[in-house]
């Protein structure tokens, strides 16, 4: 199937990937969204982490859509989750039980995606075979080991650049899901990233959730700040590290030190820079801490 079908086409379809998704307990939005974009044809596979008891209703799922079903032969193990909910996770015998991954997408093309993660498991053919930019592919492949995406994506943003939103891969915390899919991104700009939102968004909005949309575009903007193992959401300022921020506009998300999560909760207001914040409690600073900054330019009319 390729394009948007007709009206009532596409509301069987959104009804069938909705009843799919919601058979796996590890799904959420963005997972329905890259399930509709393979639907529509601009995604090649999905993938899924799936438990024996939910496959065989994600299979009958997926042929209702006339989509194929190819699970793997190895289990997936939760190696951690770090403070945003990313899951990492290790390849394990299927004898010792648990989830495993399936691959979900159109006849011939997912049948080597399920050999390939459950012999050499190659994320070059992996990613490739899932519609991944080939950047951040290849980023992937330097973090072997379990390194977490999010450092590396800060440390490759450029002092007091403002980054497109639609490359702005930690919307997730906030909107519920992102418009480009699941995956590890390589950095903020990355204009393979930027592509995939807008086909989402697109996507989105052609199926008539217009409620997704409207929690992206209300938080694309945000400027974030990456500090002490956490994540500060700031409200949408033009330069927010021109003066205080009241502490009451801001996010939290991660797991920061004790140190840094008792100023968070004592202070009053935040002073940003490009290399650093502090925590102040009506004007007295409280903790001063290294970061970074990363702000994003508005992606058209709201």
């Amino acid at each position: 199937m390729r394009g948007l079908p007709d009206p009532a086409h596409r509301a069987r379809i959104l009804q069938d990937s909705v009843a799919l998704i919601e058979q796996v307990r590890r799904a959420r939005f963005t997972q329905l969204l890259e399930l509709l974009r393979v639907c529509t044809g601009s995604k090649p596979a999905i993938r899924l982490i799936v438990n024996d008891r939910e496959a065989g209703s994600v299979e009958r799922a997926a042929r209702r859509l006339g989509l194929t079903f190819r699970p793997t032969r190895v289990r997936m193990v939760e190696t951690y989750r770090d403070g945003l909910g990313n899951l990492y996770t290790h390849r394990a015998p299927w004898s010792t039980g648990g989830p495993f991954s399936v691959f979900v997408g159109p006849e011939g093309h997912i049948e080597h995606l399920a050999e390939e993660e459950s012999s050499r498991c190659s994320d070059q053919v992996l990613g490739r075979g899932l519609g991944l930019p080939q950047c951040c592919i290849e980023a992937q492949v330097r973090r072997r080991g379990g390194q977490s995406w999010i450092a590396p994506w800060f440390e490759r943003a450029r002092p007091g650049f403002r980054y497109s939103a639609w490359s702005n891969a930690l919307v997730t915390p906030l909107s519920g899901w992102n418009p480009a899919g699941e995956y590890d991104p390589c950095r903020p700009g990355c204009r393979g990233t930027a592509i995939r939102a807008r086909e989402g968004l697109r996507v989105a909005k052609a199926f008539g959730l217009t409620g997704l949309v409207k929690a992206w575009r209300d938080n694309c903007c945000r400027p974030i700040v990456s500090v002490e193992g956490a994540l500060l959401f700031l409200p949408m300022t033009p330069r927010p590290e021109a003066g205080r921020i009241p502490l009451r506009s801001t996010l939290v998300r991660g797991s920061p030190p004790l140190d840094f999560s008792k100023a968070l909760r004592e202070g009053t207001d935040l002073r940003v820079d490009l290399r650093a914040v502090t925590i102040e409690r009506t004007g007295e600073p409280l903790l001063t801490a290294m970061s970074r900054l990363v702000r994003f330019r508005p992606v058209g009319p709201r």
